[in-house]
């Protein structure tokens, strides 16, 4: 599935008084629909300092459960993501396209984890995703702001939840099992009752 590669960077706030400090890089992506019993690669670039990177998703038959990785490769060791965080959220407010940053509901998270001084990764699942709609991905963390953003890769699985409803074989050999029960304890009774 081809990613639609319209990122918008747009600026926030992040202190009192706006304009006189740091700006965070906001990045949003669209992944679009990712049908169940398949996997979607998601890729882009942080911003650099502060960043939020969203990599919106949805599907449509729940429940299922979803496994997500991430890993990035630095270009250079001084330019590793600190305070990395890879969340994942349902979807409740600007679900779709790439000009707003999403609102949610956190489901997991988990930190970047280094890998020597060139890689971090990060991934969780599965997870199992009660509800058909919308989702996304939310990448925190910071990075030098004079260097380049760090690209990033990395896969959403969704595969359908084993069990559900039983088969009609299986009810009927419950049934047939709870009627050995009530015959074994009448008789049992009867029994009992005769030797009275």
């Amino acid at each position: 599935m081809s990613k639609k590669a319209w990122a918008v960077a747009a600026t926030l706030c992040v202190s009192a008084v706006c304009g006189t400090s740091a700006q965070a890089a906001v990045k949003s992506y669209d992944l679009g629909a990712i049908p169940v019993g398949a996997s979607s690669a998601y890729t882009g670039t942080t911003g650099t300092g502060s960043f939020t990177v969203y990599e919106k998703f949805s599907f449509g038959t729940a429940p299922v459960d979803a496994s997500v990785s991430y890993s990035d490769t630095v270009r250079f060791a001084t330019n590793a993501i600190t305070g990395g965080v890879l969340s994942l959220f349902s979807c409740s407010s600007n679900c779709t396209g790439t000009a707003l940053a999403p609102t949610g509901t956190l489901i997991t998270s988990s930190p970047l984890i280094n890998l020597g001084t060139t890689q971090q990764v990060a991934g969780f699942g599965p997870v199992t995703l009660a509800t058909a709609g919308a989702y996304f991905l939310e990448i925190t963390g910071s990075t030098k702001a004079s260097a380049p953003g760090v690209t990033y890769a990395g896969t959403i699985s969704l595969d359908s939840v084993a069990g559900g409803v039983p088969e009609p074989s299986t009810w009927a050999m419950m049934l047939i099992g709870f009627a050995g029960l009530a015959f074994a304890y009448g008789s049992s009774n009867r029994a009992n009752s005769a030797l009275a």
